[in-house]
Order: structure tokens, then C-alpha cells, then sequence
């Protein structure tokens, strides 16, 4: 990633920054504004704009530390992150395998030309059309409880199936510094074992289910509680073989951690800054002085940050590299990964933030800007909050901003909070004060970077009837955006929000009602 891209900063910094790290193929992009602005003239505000080259270097990076340790480690890209079916054909192009959550997902992973042994299911909840999915393509899937198993099993059975249908068991409750790493999700480590083996002697289970592998997830990205987890699961791993038989794989689940600003240092500053404000040594820096999770109690500053980490020490290869290269305690094999190749184990893990690092922006134009008499000014943009949000409280990077024409510079910018198009007071799209050094108008476009991951279609929604935005996939042999077929897909194209729809003519309206 780049760091020299102060001429696209200009326009828009944080008052308290937060620089983002940029890819070539974005700021090459954000240096073509009528290219830009043509997109949204045709597609409509917002669009996210996608590219799948960093997605392959983000994988092979990984790939390339995992072989350093001498570890079998298979990627399933964790389409949960991003909706956009570009991302799943560079999957299959790689030949790494897809995570996926649901039957739509399923179908559509399946009709992009996934074979069935590289999709892994980790659906939540797995209704009973899913587990018939499931049977009918003995498609590799992760079951949680004891329920699951069995369903599945009795699913197996009523479709007479011949070959078992290879699946994992999800483990979770593993200590880590003593104290005991809760989830909802999964088999406890205390007495997994015992529930395995007993489940794995009901006929119908041992006939139709082949146990191939122990998977977990785990919030966080600590790295010293992976290796608590790999440690565990290896543990279990030796004693499932002798009660079941063959164990192939452990996977870690996703969660790899991924850097999105430039400097640590503005990261912290950031919270400083925020947690004198909240105490009032300071102007605010959010809207409405909000806390991001943070509150102020008997005059202390309390609570935990709602927000992702968007600086680390480690991003996703680093962080795998501690990992692997852990000591596990009181094992004659050493480290995680030569434990691992000690056994033959393959490590997997679904990756979707960390391969998508790089791959995305979100654009939306401007329409009105007004000075509100608290003394800030607001800024409206035509999207809404679901088109660049994750449960965080916020997207803690400074936007950038692709002006409409030349203006003079602010002397004296005011704090400017950009707003959304539904019909609330909480309708922030970025909750942090910016300083806007030639002033927003209408016309000018503002960009998030790096919203591939999560930000673009985690919690987006058509509240009001708005259209989803347009997702437009770079072709870089052909230096041209095109529409992901997702879009065609889910309908966000249907012929009445179609960007080449003709105008209504009209004879095309309906005749009034007398």
C-alpha cells in the first residue's frame, strides 16, 4: 500500500486525523474524478467500487507465510464479508474454498462453479432446507450441538444417501490466562470429547457423518488466544482419533486483523482527544460529543471502545506468522505449526476482512450543505448509514474528498459532520468532526476508503424503498469498471432503479384517477 498521497488528503482531514492506508488501483481511481463522476451519474449515489487484485495478494501473502512453517493451510474466503460474486470466482480462479452462512449462498457459490469440497458451511442456523442442501451435495459442513448432528444425520438417513457427508465439530470454552473464553457457539472444550464419542455411537450419526475436522471461531484478534485454542483443539484432536477416527484439519476460523490506517500514533491521539472531550477539556470531535462506547461516570471517562481495531501492530500475514511460530506449552513438538505437521493436521481458516483488505471504496455525492447554529456545519449526502457500517459505532478513517470544481481555501474551516438520507437525528454517516480546508458543495464526491470488508453490505438495507448501492468491479486488463452480477442477482436493478432505464414518457404513466 502506498503513503504518499497527501494531494488526496488535502481536502478532508479528521480534527483529528485518522490517515487511511491507500491501494495503487485506489488512488489511481480518485485521480480521475470525471471518471468518477461519470460513474455516479450512470449508477447513482452511492457505488461501491471494488477490485479483486488485492484479494489474491492478500492470500498468497498468508499462503506464503504458512509454507514457511511447514504448514498445510487451506483458505476459504468468508463470503459473509462482501455479497459481490467477483470475489467467489477469484476464489474458485485461486482454488482456495468459499465459507458460506446460508442457502442463497450455498446456490450461489454453487451455480459460480465452486466444487463441493472446496465450500465449507458455517451456518449460524441451519434450517431444514439447508441441511437438505447439504445432503443432496454432501457439501463439507461445520455443526455446532448436539441438535445439529443429529438433524443432519436424520436428514442423511431419509435421503439414503451412500458416501457420509464430511463435516467438523465446532468447539468453543477454551482457557486462555486462566479464565474461560465463553461463546455461543460450539461444543465446550471440557467435555467435547466425551460428547463426540457419544454421538459418533449413535448408528445413524456414525453411517451418514464423517468427522473430518475440529473448527472454532473466536472474537478478537488476539494472537495469543489462537494459539490457546489451536493448543486445546490439538489436545482433542489426539483423543477424537482414538475414539472415531481419522481427524484431517483444525480451523481457526476467520478473524485475522487488518490495519487501516497509515500511523498507530493518530490512532491513539484519537481516543486522548475523544476522552478530553467527553470531560469537556476540549471541543467535541463526534457528533453530539458521542462516546463511540465510551461514557463519562462521576467524572471518569468509562466503558470499552464499540468500534474495530483500525490500527494494529500486526496485519493478517505478521499476525499469522506469531501464531504459527508460538511455543505450545509442555509439548515435545514445539511451536503451533510443528505440531500441526507432526500429525499430518491441515490448518484452515475462513478469512473475509483480511483477504478483502484493499479491494473496496464507497462513493456518494454531496447535495446540500447548511451551517447549523450550534456553530458546525452539516453536510447531506445522497446514500444512507447502512451503505458504510458495521455494528461498530463508527468508520474511524478519514474519508476523502473529490471536489466538483476549484475553490478558494477555507480560512477558518468549522467542524462539518456528514448526514444521510433517512429521516432521523442520529443519521450520521461519519460520527467524527471534519475539516473540510476548501468547504464542502453540492457536486463534490466523498469516498470511504477500504470498505470491502464488512462496511459495504454487512448491515445495508432498502429502509425508505432506497435502491442498494451499485457494486462496480474494476477490470484492470480493460482499465473499465462493470457491474458485479450480484446486482442483477438481488433485483438492485430491477427496471424501475436501473441506471440506463429510459425517462418516462408520457404514455408510460398511468392515466389519472378522476
Amino acid at each position: 500500500m502506498t503513503t504518499d498521497n497527501a494531494d488526496l488528503r488535502r481536502w478532508c482531514r479528521g480534527f483529528t486525523p485518522l490517515d487511511a492506508r491507500l491501494c495503487t488501483w485506489q488512488t489511481n481511481v480518485l485521480r480521475e474524478p470525471e471518471r468518477l463522476r461519470k460513474l455516479i451519474d450512470s449508477y447513482g449515489s452511492p457505488i461501491h467500487l471494488l477490485s479483486t487484485e488485492p484479494f489474491r495478494a492478500n492470500g498468497l501473502e498468508l499462503l506464503d507465510v504458512a509454507a514457511l512453517h511447514g504448514v498445510d493451510l487451506s483458505l476459504y474466503f468468508a463470503r459473509k464479508a462482501n455479497k459481490c460474486l467477483s470475489f467467489v470466482d477469484a476464489a474458485r480462479l485461486l482454488g482456495w474454498g468459499v465459507d458460506v452462512s446460508g442457502l442463497e449462498e450455498v446456490d450461489q457459490a454453487l451455480f459460480a462453479g465452486i466444487e463441493v469440497d472446496r465450500l465449507f458451511i458455517t451456518a449460524a442456523v441451519k434450517p431444514r432446507r439447508l441441511l437438505e442442501k447439504i445432503v443432496e451435495h454432501r457439501i463439507p459442513t461445520a455443526l455446532d450441538n448436539r441438535h445439529e448432528v443429529l438433524d443432519l444425520a436424520w436428514a442423511a438417513a431419509a435421503a439414503d444417501i451412500e458416501e457420509p457427508i464430511p463435516v467438523a465439530v465446532r468447539l468453543s470454552g477454551f482457557i486462555h490466562d486462566g479464565r474461560k473464553l465463553y461463546s455461543r457457539f460450539g461444543f465446550d472444550i471440557d467435555d467435547a470429547r466425551e460428547k463426540i464419542a457419544e454421538l459418533w455411537s449413535h448408528p445413524l450419526v456414525a453411517q451418514h457423518l464423517k468427522l473430518s475436522g475440529l473448527h472454532f471461531h473466536l472474537d478478537g484478534y488476539d494472537p495469543t488466544q489462537r494459539v490457546s485454542a489451536l493448543h486445546q483443539s490439538i489436545a482433542v484432536a489426539d483423543r477424537v482419533r482414538d475414539d472415531v477416527g481419522s481427524i484431517d484439519f483444525v480451523d481457526m476460523g476467520g478473524g485475522l486483523p487488518v490495519r487501516y490506517l497509515e500511523s498507530d500514533d493518530q490512532w491513539r491521539r484519537f481516543w486522548s482527544e475523544l476522552r478530553r472531550a467527553l470531560v469537556g477539556d476540549r471541543a467535541p470531535i463526534t457528533y453530539r460529543n458521542d462516546g463511540l462506547g465510551l461514557h463519562v461516570a462521576n467524572g471518569d471517562v468509562v466503558g470499552v471502545p464499540n468500534t474495530y481495531p483500525f490500527a494494529q501492530s500486526l496485519d493478517a500475514p505478521a499476525w499469522l506468522d506469531v501464531v504459527l511460530a508460538s511455543p505450545l506449552p509442555g509439548r515435545e513438538e514445539g511451536t503451533v505449526a510443528e505440531a500441526l505437521s507432526a500429525r499430518g493436521l491441515e490448518l484452515r481458516c475462513e478469512p473475509g476482512r483480511s483477504l478483502l483488505d484493499g479491494c473496496g471504496m464507497t462513493v456518494a455525492r454531496v447535495v446540500w450543505t447548511k451551517d447549523h447554529p450550534a456553530g458546525h456545519r452539516i453536510a447531506a449526502l445522497e446514500m444512507n448509514r447502512t451503505q458504510c457500517r458495521t455494528s461498530s459505532a463508527d468508520f474511524l478513517v478519514d474519508p476523502l474528498v473529490v471536489p466538483a470544481g476549484q475553490r478558494p481555501r477555507d480560512p477558518d474551516p468549522v467542524p462539518t459532520y456528514l448526514t444521510g438520507a433517512y429521516c432521523t437525528e442520529t443519521s450520521a454517516l461519519c460520527m467524527r468532526a471534519l475539516r473540510m480546508s476548501r468547504g464542502l458543495a453540492p457536486g463534490d464526491l466523498v469516498v470511504w476508503p477500504n470498505t470491502a470488508g464488512y462496511f459495504m453490505h454487512f448491515l445495508e438495507s432498502r429502509s425508505h424503498q432506497f435502491p442498494l448501492a451499485r457494486n462496480l468491479v474494476l477490470d484492470v486488463a480493460k482499465d473499465a469498471f462493470a457491474l458485479d452480477p450480484i446486482d442483477w442477482i438481488h433485483g438492485s436493478l430491477s427496471p424501475s432503479t436501473r441506471a440506463d432505464r429510459p425517462a418516462d414518457r408520457p404514455s408510460d404513466r398511468p392515466a389519472p384517477r378522476p
